[in-house]
């Protein structure tokens, strides 16, 4: 039987706690937060002989098991970790260990090729199935890039000199996987296959003793391209395939790093939703309130099935102790707060607005992604200025480095035939690299000129820090605008500065669409201190604002200062927005401007038992203001008709 586990909470076997933790759980159950439980095994080899963990989990988790019987509650098995997640125990286990492609050295997790640890986890999870549990769950320990690089031990490096008629040694093929791409896409595609016979293993041994239980599964962010093929070897043929993603926020409560966390999101979403129902990583590790708030983990699991997540994989209980006091305020927030998740689940939305789009299928990352860089959705997404990953309903794209580098050259060229576009220097370097300079209008070459003192834009000033980083943009068409400009001054008091180069550029492209080219980049206005500065101010923004209305005008925007993440789109018949405070002062009357702000004539909210409730606004100039309380770390979700 398949269980539709959708909001599951993950708990521990302690015995000695039994009556305590199965009350929690029935409470929770009763209360519509979780409709299931998954009990952490960690069967990971140790000792010398290796434990029988099997059979000491098998054990414990009957008599908990037998304790939840009756109260509709679906009670199953996390594999929390089989092949390791890299600690060492007191006691190792002498089995044949992953050796990470950075370093050449032995990681403690254990390598799937091993005969000895292949029988041995053959064994474990035989014992655990014979439980009959209503579903497994395989945790993300089972992988061989994130965090490892590959695998070069010599079971590895036999199989690859075999296959491909070599004799290179570990060091060698070690050096290759970074410097041949040939050899690192070999490589890449030997340990595909090794994952492939080791989930084959799992579920061979799930289906030994009962071939309707159902397994789903936990991925990482750069093996996620094999995900949904893993994902369906372990769901078996009872139920779909269920994944859960990876994007947690560990130990992280910056807000504003959010929209790059969105992005991470989105890179897994977007490929794999048509392939598995996906769960969002909602752990508060190490799982009380001095590592993950309560509200910190309502924004994550939020913002998760707002992009697309049908439920998540929660740890609000204390694991390494029984400390239960640390739960409360978990349990309280998601008691408060259960009617609006349940109806966010069955929400659908396309979200709108300028597209950053994520690649489909993901980008190759083995031995290492080297497309990692943040993108325009840092900026925006503090601006209040809406944004998609995606290429439904979107108004124009907005690209930078990492695009050009992500997505193939053919989609990069229908971008650029069919859509306006707004990009950044190192873009405009990479498209001029790759001798599409004629796409924008103008080339870009590594600033080479002396010190910018100031961008003037349409008569207005938008300061410049000195360690800020620019491209020379060179235009190669008569018909190019320029909408800024950069100047040198020597000094504050220089009344006749020197003009150096186009701070921005206007062009419509062979294909008739229109792009917009900036010199400046800076992080985006990411987290990292400084780094984002110039992209953050009032002037920039109206400049911005300025330019993604001339190339297509947004539905919804936000004009004002506080770091507000705005995003607008369509669910079915309703028209969907939400705002979420990024910042750390509460927000209380709200102005929204934009088509969907103009014609309003009703607003409601989403309150936190699920009901929409209408809200008060005014409407004046072209804004609208509304009357709403926003602290921070709180998401408002918003339908306008």
């Amino acid at each position: 039987m398949f269980y539709n586990y959708r909001m599951l909470n993950i708990a521990p076997l302690r015995v000695n706690d039994l009556d305590e933790i199965c009350m929690d759980l029935k409470d929770l159950h009763r209360s519509g937060v979780i409709d299931s439980v998954a009990f952490s095994c960690s069967l990971t080899p140790e000792g010398n002989p290796a434990v029988d963990k099997g059979r000491e989990y098998a054990e414990a988790f009957r008599q908990f098991q037998e304790k939840l019987k009756g109260c509709g509650l679906a009670v199953g098995i996390l594999i929390q970790s089989s092949m390791g997640h890299g600690w060492t125990p007191r006691a190792p286990t002498p089995y044949q260990k992953i050796v990470r492609g950075s370093n050449g050295m032995e990681f403690y997790s254990f390598c799937p090729e091993g005969k000895e640890f292949q029988a041995y986890i053959l064994h474990a999870i035989h014992q655990l199935a014979e439980t009959l549990p209503d579903f497994f769950m395989v945790d993300d320990d089972t992988r061989l890039i994130s965090g490892r690089e590959g695998c070069f031990c010599p079971l590895h490096i036999s199989r690859y000199n075999e296959t491909y008629g070599t004799n290179f040694t570990s060091e060698e093929l070690r050096r290759l996987a970074y410097e041949d791409d040939e050899v690192a896409h070999r490589y890449d595609k030997m340990l595909e296959e090794t994952m492939t016979r080791y989930f084959q293993l799992i579920r061979r041994s799930i289906d030994e003793v009962s071939p309707a239980l159902h397994s789903s599964f936990c991925t990482v962010e750069f093996d996620f391209r094999f995900s949904a093929k893993f994902a369906k070897i372990l769901a078996g043929d009872n139920g779909p395939a269920i994944i859960r993603i990876n994007n947690g926020r560990y130990l992280n409560e910056c807000q504003r790093d959010v929209p790059q966390w969105l992005r991470k999101t989105a890179k897994q979403i977007v490929p794999l939703h048509s392939e598995a129902i996906l769960l969002a990583e909602p752990d508060t590790c190490s799982h009380n309130r001095y590592c993950t708030g309560a509200y910190a983990m309502l924004e994550q699991i939020t913002l998760s099935l707002l992009e697309g997540c049908k439920g998540g994989k929660f740890w609000i209980t204390r694991m390494s102790n029984h400390e239960p006091a640390s739960g409360i305020a978990y349990r309280n927030v998601l008691k408060k707060y259960k009617g609006k998740l349940k109806a966010l689940r069955d929400m659908d939305v396309v979200w709108s607005g300028p597209s950053v789009p994520v690649p489909v299928p993901g980008v190759f990352s083995f031995p290492v992604c080297k497309c990692t860089t943040s993108g325009w959705e840092n900026t925006f997404g503090r601006m209040g200025i809406p944004f998609s990953f995606t290429t439904e309903q979107t108004t124009c794209y907005a690209l930078t480095e990492l695009q050009i580098a992500e997505l193939p050259e053919v989609e990069l060229a229908r971008i650029f035939q069919t859509s306006p576009v707004l990009l950044d220097g190192p873009a405009a370097l990479a498209l001029t690299r790759l001798r599409h300079s004629d796409w924008i209008g103008c080339e870009a070459i590594p600033w080479d000129l002396t010190t910018v003192s100031f961008e003037k834009w349409s008569e207005r000033i938008i300061s410049v820090g000195a360690k800020s980083r620019r491209a020379h943009l060179i235009p190669t068409a008569d018909s190019c605008e320029e909408l800024s400009s950069y100047y040198h001054r020597t000094s504050f008091y220089d009344n006749n500065p020197q003009y150096l180069a186009p701070g921005s550029l206007y062009y419509i492209n062979p294909f008739g669409q229109q792009v917009i080219t900036m010199a400046s980049w800076e992080h985006h206005g990411g987290p990292n201190k400084w780094d984002g500065a110039d992209m953050m101010s009032e002037t920039r923004k109206a400049q911005l604002l300025s330019f993604l209305q001339r190339l297509s005008p947004l539905g919804l925007f936000y004009p004002g200062d506080a770091e507000l993440l705005l995003r607008y789109g369509f669910s079915e018949t309703r028209r969907v927005a939400y705002l979420a405070n990024l910042g750390f002062d509460p927000l209380e009357e709200i102005p929204l401007c934009g088509e969907w702000a103009a014609n309003a004539s009703k607003i409601q909210v989403l309150e936190p038992d699920g009901s929409w409730r209408a809200l008060e606004y005014t409407t004046a100039n072209g804004f609208l203001s509304l009357n709403l309380d926003l602290p921070a770390h709180q998401v408002a979700v918003l339908e306008f008709s």
